[in-house]
């Protein structure tokens, strides 16, 4: 696809379609301990900042500047999730819109 002439076309595929999106800042030493679920599918971009993530069954996952995240866990126990370091965090949310499956 041609996407900005006059440079050379690119491959597109359209991924899903986005409810809102959102950039958030995380303070140094935040932490959101109690288990929880997220509110909506959501991808989750980390521009600054390492998270932890622990799932409900105990695993846990380091997500650094770089990552990208599907969350999907929107019943359950949940997650629980904290920065880490003693850098702020900065993360980008595109919430997916709720689609009906064929």
């Amino acid at each position: 696809m041609n996407f900005a002439p006059p440079a050379g076309p690119l491959n597109i595929l359209p991924f899903s379609p986005v409810e809102k999106s959102i950039l958030r800042g995380i303070p140094v030493g935040w932490a959101g301990e109690e288990f929880h679920p997220v509110p909506s599918r959501s991808i989750i971009c980390v521009l600054q900042g390492e998270y932890q993530v622990i799932a409900s069954d105990g695993t846990s996952r380091d997500f650094p500047a770089g990552s990208i995240v599907l969350a999907e866990d929107t019943w359950g126990k949940g997650h629980s999730s904290r920065l880490k370091g003693e850098t702020e965090g900065l993360i980008f949310v595109v919430t997916l819109a709720d689609t009906e499956e064929a």
